[in-house]
């Protein structure tokens, strides 16, 4: 399970309508929708039980919603990262800013990486370490 926070400028309506958007461009489907939350599945995978992203929508202001998204997988102890990578790839497709990245995330090649191997001249610019 991955929670990760973001901020998104549009309304609260606007970035529901968005974040459904991307989320079927991404295989997802909308499972669940409730005033300020959404909640997205996505099926039987090889590798997956079927995953889902809750998305909770706070306004911040009129312009302003700040974005909350749980994942988790179905019958599974671990997802490897994929949780967070789905949630990541998400954020970015709404263009919502997150206050801080996950390791290594490079918005360039949209990849999360979790060793130094990983050659990126946006990690390298980011002076990323861990």
């Amino acid at each position: 399970m991955t929670v990760l926070r973001a901020t998104l400028e549009r309304s609260v309506e606007e970035a529901m309508t968005a974040t459904t958007s991307a989320s079927s461009e991404r295989g997802y489907t909308l499972a669940e929708r409730g005033p300020s939350t959404l909640v997205f599945k996505k099926g039987m995978r090889v590798f997956s039980w079927g995953s889902s992203l809750t998305v909770r929508f706070e306004a911040a202001s009129a312009t302003q919603t700040r974005l909350t998204i749980t994942t988790s997988e179905v019958l599974a102890i671990t997802d490897w990262g994929r949780g967070k990578r789905a949630a990541v790839r998400l954020l970015d497709a709404v263009g919502a800013e997150i206050p801080v990245m996950p390791s290594f995330y490079c918005r360039t090649c949209r990849g999360i990486f979790w060793s130094h191997s990983a050659s990126c001249a946006e990690q390298d610019r980011r002076g990323s370490s861990g």
